[in-house]
């Protein structure tokens, strides 16, 4: 996969380079720039760009951000799992993920570092202390799909479907990440949790507006998250002899 260095240094330096953002792109090229100079404030930044046909690769670039660019889109699940791996080898010691559609304030980044310095390994935003912007279909899909990945994971998480998180490098080492698209961040949740990581949570808010669509397709994804439910119900402790780790 090739990497593209940034074409132009960030207009603000980074307030730490001990972690970096991980931000999975697929057509984002209306929203990507500001959530890179926006990252960028805080961390470093890569953006994988998951087959984008609309210049978004080209934008983040020049907006300061490290370009691991795929050929063709794969999912979010695969996405996330070549940002881990870049991240990991580069020598990063957390990565925070969050999305390109700019539905995460890059403003909350610190929240998330503040947390880590502490010594927590695992941070996840959680969007449920405040639902007024959120639609209701989202908000009950939300609830049923959080109930049941805390069920699996075995304790409660405040909302295991947000994708604005924090990892640090020990945890993602011991991951390994099956599913390949947004079933992932469930299957995720599931593994730090019996892996024995603690995930604490940090209220974050998601932006939420007329031009944001969601690239979830409810019945395929549906069908996907389901089959984690019925694998992790049934194996505890889960080994994909094939699947390497993070």
């Amino acid at each position: 996969m090739p990497v593209i260095a940034p074409k132009a240094p960030p207009a603000v330096a980074p307030a730490t380079t001990e972690a970096v953002a991980v931000v999975c792109a697929y057509n984002e090229a209306a929203h990507i720039e500001a959530v890179v100079r926006g990252a960028l404030r805080h961390v470093p930044v890569v953006v994988v760009d998951d087959g984008s046909t609309d210049g978004t690769a080209e934008i983040a670039g020049r907006a300061g951000a490290w370009v691991l660019r795929r050929d063709r889109n794969q999912g979010k699940g695969a996405a996330l799992v070549n940002g881990f791996r870049w991240a990991v080898r580069s020598g990063y010691r957390a990565v925070i993920c969050l999305d390109g559609d700019g539905q995460h304030d890059t403003g909350e980044i610190p929240k998330f570092l503040d947390l880590w310095r502490l010594g927590h390994q695992v941070v996840f935003g959680n969007r449920m202390t405040d639902v007024a912007t959120m639609p209701a279909a989202r908000l009950a899909v939300n609830r049923l799909m959080g109930t049941t990945v805390s069920t699996l994971a075995g304790y409660r998480i405040a909302d295991p479907q947000c994708g604005f998180r924090l990892y640090s490098a020990g945890c993602l080492r011991s991951l390994r990440i099956k599913t390949v698209r947004y079933d992932a961040e469930a299957e995720i949740a599931v593994q730090v949790a019996r892996a024995g990581y603690r995930i604490v949570s940090v209220p974050v808010r998601t932006i939420y507006t007329a031009v944001l669509k969601s690239k979830i397709r409810p019945i395929i994804d549906t069908i996907r998250f389901l089959r984690i439910v019925v694998y992790y119900s049934m194996v505890r402790h889960p080994d994909w002899k094939r699947t390497p780790p993070v």
